[in-house]
């Protein structure tokens, strides 16, 4: 089992299942996935690869691991993810609270602001990241301008950044990711909600 979660293939969305279990119970573990794996994955925009390590030769470039996992093109290998930069703020968080380790928190903090900056970004044009990939592929939610499984994990990245920027000191951050949840709350009530009223006038 801890082979398979330090494997530098396992994707950040699917790991963030038992990313509290990890971060309650087993919080050494969670921050060398994060330090070791996610953080040098991290592109310099605040992209987190869909399959960040690769097969290890060289953790910054996902071009390395087609061979590993039998894909033909780069494209494969970076799906941007509803669960790629968002998870990984959640798990940071999640993490320090777990540990209060604010030498793990200073290393990571770098990575946070770059990954709370490329959720803002991916969000300017409806408030919630668009045309993003989710766990459930299948569904091809990526074909949709914005989704609501998007919009929650968003939102959450975003609170957890704002924990993380407001014990850093970052007051404009936060104020970043206080708007951010704002635009993102406002896009889920009025693009991704639709209240209905059926034959006895109740609304759902």
């Amino acid at each position: 089992m801890l082979g398979w979660l330090l494997n530098k293939q396992n994707p950040p969305h699917v790991i963030h299942y038992h990313s509290l279990l990890r971060a309650t119970f087993f919080p050494e573990l969670s921050v060398s996935i994060l330090a070791n794996i996610f953080a040098p994955s991290m592109g310099a925009d605040g992209f987190l690869p869909e399959y960040p390590g690769g097969d290890g030769t060289d953790a910054a470039d996902p071009d390395t691991a087609t061979a590993a996992l039998g894909v033909s093109s780069r494209s494969q290998m970076t799906r941007d993810m509803s669960g790629g930069a968002s998870v990984f703020i959640i798990d940071v968080e999640q993490t320090y609270r777990s540990t209060n380790n604010t030498a793990f928190l200073s290393a990571m903090w770098p990575f946070v602001a770059k990954a709370i900056g490329w959720q803002l970004a991916r969000a300017q044009q409806f408030g919630i990241p668009n045309h993003l990939q989710s766990t459930y592929d299948s569904w091809e939610l990526d074909t949709q301008d914005i989704t609501s499984y998007s919009g929650h994990l968003h939102i959450a990245a975003l609170r957890a950044g704002r924990k993380l920027a407001m014990r850093k000191g970052s007051v404009s951050l936060a104020a970043q990711c206080t708007s951010g949840i704002a635009n993102a709350t406002a896009a889920m009530q009025t693009k991704l909600w639709r209240a209905t009223t059926d034959s006895n006038g109740s609304s759902g």
